[in-house]
């Protein structure tokens, strides 16, 4: 979980006493013990979860040759970016040139054939123009007794019908010849397609992988991908929420869309820079009873990959306030969380002391560095944070400021430091006093040392 980094404040105590409050106890350390305390302070924390998602390519093309032929030459190398259009392959295409000028001198011939028809049909029309009228003529001179005859009606009527035949003969043949015009042109399409397929272009720009066939092998159709290209810039990531968090934290598609903050952790658990945004919700729970949901990130230079995990982090904001205290105060034993609250206390003469409680605790929320805390503390209460390994029984009063460890004597001394600076200041300078005190213990040792055997000697 993580939420807001609080501002612990640090107030004053009423500090240790001195040596002679425990003179009538042998053998007990009468020097104050320092620790590093802080004010309970109140936090909102933010409601975050996280999900275990991978990355995946927005668009992966996989590049199928569409006619066969020799591999003549590759145009990229393999695990290189290729832009969109780029030219990948190119086939051998003297046969689909060759392919391409016979259909279209197919479609020249047929053109041909059609202009032949058509002029038949104007010249057909005009014979059939004379006949008509011959017809006509012979038979309205044969009606008034003239000069026709029977015969004469007779031959003129079987030659409009000869050349009516022929007519039809004729428009048959330019359909025929429309026909064949067509087919030679869709030969012509299907060429210049076979032929523009020679030369293979990136459709999108992305990763190119590994080459199924290298350069000089025959290839078909058939033979699958010949190179895999995927979009890597912007990259997916997908992950799954339960449906308990959807329904619970997220309510909806559209707060999960635009009301959470999206961040993803890298394999070495760095958070990564790049821009991210809820792109869509799958519309199903799963029969696991999570939601598929796909995040959109900025990818530029390329450091998720497809199929890497990440870490998806989203976060909304919460409205729950909690006491909040550093999370080195929290401590730990069989029976669960405690801290050791700082109290105000008085030796049995009626010296002022600060001693320690120790106070079970129920925890909330925590971001690794402060921690929320449910139950067991109030605001503005002090707590130990710094120095616990100093802690001892006889520093500990229960409830009505007796000692724990033994209720006959009085609990020791300790003395709160209210930063951490002045804790180290303090420790290095009994470091310093330690490392002063040895040289001068070593010479009065040796010369202690040096006194007998100098009195031999004389």
């Amino acid at each position: 979980m993580r939420f807001f980094r609080l501002s612990f404040v640090i107030v004053p105590f009423l500090l240790a006493a001195t040596s002679a409050c425990f003179g009538q106890i042998p053998g007990m350390s009468m020097q104050a013990t320092p620790l590093l305390v802080a004010k309970v302070a109140e936090a909102t924390p933010s409601l975050s979860r996280e999900y275990r998602g991978s990355a995946e390519a927005i668009e992966t093309v996989h590049v199928i040759a569409r006619v066969s032929g020799l591999l003549e030459k590759v145009n990229f190398k393999e695990g290189t970016v290729v832009e969109q259009g780029a030219l990948l392959f190119n086939i051998e295409d003297t046969e689909y040139v060759a392919n391409l000028r016979a259909a279209k001198a197919q479609v020249v011939s047929c053109e041909s054939t059609l202009k032949q028809c058509a002029a038949n049909i104007i010249e057909l029309n005009a014979k059939i123009k004379y006949a008509q009228a011959n017809y006509d003529r012979c038979r309205q001179l044969f009606e008034r007794g003239g000069a026709g005859s029977e015969d004469d009606v007779d031959n003129a009527l079987a030659t409009l019908d000869s050349l009516k035949a022929q007519l039809e003969a004729a428009q048959a043949a330019v359909t025929n010849a429309e026909g064949q015009l067509e087919l030679a042109r869709s030969k012509v399409d299907v060429a210049e397609f076979d032929l523009s397929h020679t030369t293979i272009y990136s459709p999108i720009k992305g990763r190119a992988g590994r080459l199924t066939y290298t350069q000089g092998n025959f290839i078909t159709p058939n033979n699958g991908a010949l190179v895999s290209i995927a979009q890597l810039d912007p990259i997916y990531i997908r992950f799954s929420i339960s449906e308990t968090d959807y329904v619970s934290l997220f309510e909806s598609a559209d707060a999960l869309r635009n009301n959470t903050e999206l961040k993803i952790r890298l394999a070495d658990n760095s958070e990564y820079r790049g821009k991210g945004k809820i792109k869509f919700i799958d519309n199903r729970i799963t029969n696991l009873d999570t939601l598929q949901v796909w995040a959109e990130f900025e990818n530029p230079n390329g450091i998720l990959n497809p199929g890497g995990i990440a870490k998806v982090i989203l976060t909304r904001p919460g409205s729950v306030a909690y006491p909040s205290i550093p999370a080195s105060g929290v401590m730990h034993d069989d029976r669960g969380e405690f801290v050791y609250v700082v109290v105000e206390n008085k030796l049995p003469d009626g010296t002022a002391v600060a001693n320690i409680r120790k106070r079970p605790i129920e925890l909330g929320p925590a971001d690794g560095n402060t921690q929320c805390v449910a139950k067991g503390l109030e605001l503005d209460e002090v707590v130990v944070i710094g120095g616990v390994n100093k802690v001892n029984p006889l520093m500990i009063v229960d409830e009505k400021g007796v000692c724990i460890a033994n209720p006959q004597m009085p609990a020791l001394p300790v003395k709160p430091i209210y930063d951490q600076q002045a804790l180290e200041v303090e420790e290095a300078a009994a470091a310093q006093a330690a490392a002063q005190a040895a040289p001068e213990a070593k010479e009065k040792g040796g010369k202690e040392a040096a006194k007998p055997n100098g009195g031999a000697d004389k």
